[in-house]
């Protein structure tokens, strides 16, 4: 149950950073699970994995930018719909995976549909994850509730220059 909220994480805390128009600062996620299952059953703990705490992340303007998400989603992704238009934001993308030579962990193949309205201080998205993860068949739904909190704590050291 954990690779579901994993990557409904990993997804959703990288959004901010997909619409140009979001605020940067520091931003509180809250995910909603209305569906899991897993290994052909479904998850028998769905409301103790809903009453996790919301998590946090910041945000910063060099990150603002799609090309930022496609990035963030990695190689292994691949955006098939892209559409950020009249406060909505509709993301569709399938995301894969090959067993390196001698590793035992089968591939991983997965769509990933986020749909819902945002504003430049926050963004409510169903989400949706059909796959197989590892060779293990998961169908997770659910919401994610996102707001900025206020600026990050701190501000983002940039990279040493080596000089």
């Amino acid at each position: 149950m954990r690779i579901a909220l994993t990557i409904l994480a990993a997804f959703s805390l990288s959004l901010p950073a997909a619409a140009q128009a979001l605020h940067p600062g520091l931003w509180e996620m809250k995910t909603h699970l209305t569906k899991v299952v897993m290994f052909g059953r479904a998850a028998p703990n769905l409301q103790k994995m809903n009453e996790r705490k919301p998590d946090r992340q910041c945000v910063y303007a060099e990150d603002a930018y799609l090309q930022k998400l496609v990035e963030k989603i990695g190689e292994s992704c691949k955006l098939l719909k892209y559409d950020l238009t009249g406060g909505n934001l509709h993301l569709r993308a399938s995301c894969s995976s090959t067993a390196k030579a001698g590793s035992t962990h089968p591939p991983t193949s997965l769509v990933v549909v986020l749909d819902g309205p945002y504003t430049p201080e926050a963004i409510k998205f169903q989400v949706s994850v059909v796959g197989s993860f590892g060779g293990t068949p998961m169908d997770v739904a659910g919401d994610i509730d996102a707001h900025r909190v206020s600026l990050c704590p701190i501000a983002k050291t940039p990279p040493d220059s080596g000089e």
